[in-house]
């Protein structure tokens, strides 16, 4: 299987793909460039279907970059990263009180979020867990952009999720959001 990881940073963009050989992960390709003028406003791309075009020719541009999948790596200033504990409940009433803690450490409203919640430990009265949260706007823009340069999104993640994939050599990072 042949994926590639797209980095969107400011107006910019970066694509490599890493390869697992006996000296360990190898990079086989990268490519980078910056989006035409008025493509990305705060973070969010306002004409996919351009940056899609744009995105396509820097791929084919590189030989080794040819691939039809792809893993959309945020970057940290994207994504909104907190831990929290709330009381132990059953089923939904544990679900309102941990949303009500994303509520309380992430500075942006809850319908306007893409929040993935990982459980990291179950006391006997509360509940610990990591959320990671990314604003809807800016994924469902790279992921139309993604759509658009003909590319199969496989996975969300982060970049340091993505390094760290690569380090320890396991073939695909660990995603926040699959598709």
């Amino acid at each position: 299987m042949s994926v590639i990881g797209i980095h969107i940073i400011g107006d910019g963009i970066r694509i490599a793909k890493a390869q697992k050989q006996r000296k360990g992960i190898v990079v086989i390709g990268k490519a980078d460039n910056r989006f035409s003028k008025g493509l990305v406003r705060k973070g969010v791309i306002v004409k996919p279907e351009k940056a899609g075009e744009e995105l396509k020719q820097l791929i084919q541009s590189n030989a080794s970059l040819h691939a039809s999948k792809a893993v959309i790596c945020l970057s940290p200033e994207q994504v909104y990263v907190t831990l929290c504990s709330t009381k132990r409940a059953s089923g939904s009433k544990e679900r309102m009180l941990i949303e009500k803690e994303i509520k309380r450490w992430i500075p942006e409203e809850l319908s306007k979020l893409a929040y993935s919640v990982r459980i990291l430990e179950k006391k006997k009265d509360k509940i610990d867990v990591a959320v990671i949260a990314v604003r809807q706007d800016v994924l469902v823009s790279y992921v139309a952009c993604c759509k658009a340069a003909g590319l199969h999104i496989i996975g969300i993640t982060t970049v340091p999720h993505a390094i760290a994939s690569l380090a320890k050599g396991i073939k695909q990072p660990s995603l926040l959001f699959s598709t």
